[in-house]
């Protein structure tokens, strides 16, 4: 995946444990610089919107979670399932500014979900 001009994310295969709770999604990836370079600390938000409850088709913010990449570049972060989640037509707006993501729609709604199908 290829955005700015000085970035890229190369989400590469790594082995994740599904949460135990089935209502529940390990998000993963692995984000790497241009130079092949890890992209150690970088901070991705995961926005949960929903549906306004006043029934006008507004999306309001759930919640806001925040995923930090380790060492190696990997960002490993358990999130609520859409498919499990109260709210009909909720998902996730994923957003990391140096990958060209401003607000990225997924929806999850298995056990494990890889960031490589954000391209």
């Amino acid at each position: 995946v290829t955005a700015a001009a000085n970035f890229n994310a190369t989400m590469t295969t790594v082995s994740v444990t599904a949460p135990a709770d089935p209502s529940l999604c390990a998000v993963y990836g692995t984000f790497l610089a241009a130079d092949g370079s890890p992209m150690v600390g970088a901070e991705i938000e995961f926005a949960l919107v929903k549906a306004n409850a006043d029934g006008s088709g507004n999306l309001v913010v759930a919640d806001t979670y925040t995923g930090t990449t380790d060492g190696d570049g990997l960002l490993n972060i358990t999130l609520v399932r859409n498919d499990t989640f109260l709210h009909p037509n909720s998902h996730y707006l994923a957003t990391y500014a140096p990958m060209g993501w401003q607000k990225k729609r997924l929806v999850l709604a298995a056990a494990t979900f890889d960031l490589t199908d954000l391209r």
